[in-house]
C-alpha cells in the first residue's frame, strides 16, 4: 500500500524542514495506533 501526501493545493513537500516535520507527525501517529509488527519505510521524490 502506498500513500502519496501533498499540500492542499497539490504540490509536494518542497524544504527540508517541511519534509521532516511531516515524517515525525506520520511516526508519532502510528507508534499511538500500532503495538508492534509495523514497518514503516518513508522514501522522498528527489
Amino acid at each position: 500500500m502506498e500513500f502519496w501526501i501533498r499540500h492542499i493545493d497539490g504540490s509536494p513537500f518542497k524544504p527540508d524542514a517541511e519534509r521532516q516535520k511531516v515524517i515525525q507527525f506520520l511516526e508519532a501517529a502510528i507508534e499511538r495506533r500500532v503495538s508492534t509488527g509495523l514497518k514503516i519505510e518513508i522514501r522522498t521524490k528527489d
